[in-house]
């Protein structure tokens, strides 16, 4: 009835961000984001596990000091863990850095992926495939006004299985989901310049992450999707 069954204030440093709430398979909750102190820009990945009457029963950070890097998205893993998405530095460029935690906390391993561009790449979403792997959907900067869709596919050790960019100019992809013939579908905006009225950019991949087809969508001003 919308009423307010139960509330819980959770505070790690003096700045927490959650970014996404799981309920797990035990009945309680993941909920996974970023911290950091006051005053510093230096964010944390973050991720607190809760039992069904929301006590806390882990609370852990899973980032080197002085190194920004923020939770964008997670998954339940079918270990009970997560892998969570999320973004990273690597020579002052943007990357991915894709985690695997174990149900109790535990880091199993986590790895960077970056396209080696002048800006840098923003991930956004991270789904478990029909087969088991982790595709990763966001965007590669080029430049000013250039960017294009990037879907990274890797395998539960986090090896590269597929990794392929779509659009031109300016495509920055918000969202992606497996298709039921094991294809992807990826959604965001394309913009004839960075800060043009953008239009809504469809597009459709077979399994091997070939185009099938692209569309676009939209009207006179700016016309974005952020999620399937």
């Amino acid at each position: 009835n919308g009423s307010i069954v139960w509330q819980k204030i959770i505070q790690h440093t003096l700045i927490d961000h959650t970014h996404k709430l799981l309920e797990n398979y035990e009945g309680g909750y993941y909920a996974a984001g970023h911290t950091q102190p006051a005053g510093s820009s230096n964010g944390t990945m973050w991720v607190v596990k809760m039992d069904s009457a929301q006590n806390i029963l882990w609370d852990s950070t899973y980032s080197s000091p002085n190194v920004t890097e923020h939770i964008h998205d997670a998954e339940l893993t079918p270990d009970g863990g997560l892998i969570v998405l999320g973004h990273s530095y690597d020579n002052s460029f943007l990357v991915y850095r894709l985690a695997k935690i174990d149900k109790n906390g535990k880091l199993q391993w986590s790895k960077k992926y970056g396209t080696m561009s002048n800006l840098g790449d923003t991930p956004y979403e991270v789904r478990i495939t029909s087969h088991g792997n982790y595709a990763m959907f966001g965007s590669s900067e080029a430049g000013p006004g250039a960017a294009t869709f990037w879907l990274k596919v890797v395998d539960t050790a986090g090896n590269s299985l597929l990794d392929k960019h779509y659009g031109t100019g300016y495509s920055y992809c918000y969202s992606g989901r497996q298709t039921a013939d094991n294809g992807f579908m990826l959604v965001g905006e394309k913009n004839p310049g960075q800060f043009g009225n953008a239009d809504m950019l469809v597009i459709k991949t077979d399994s091997a992450g070939n185009l099938e087809w692209t569309n676009q969508y939209g009207g006179i001003a700016a016309d974005i999707r952020y999620s399937f």
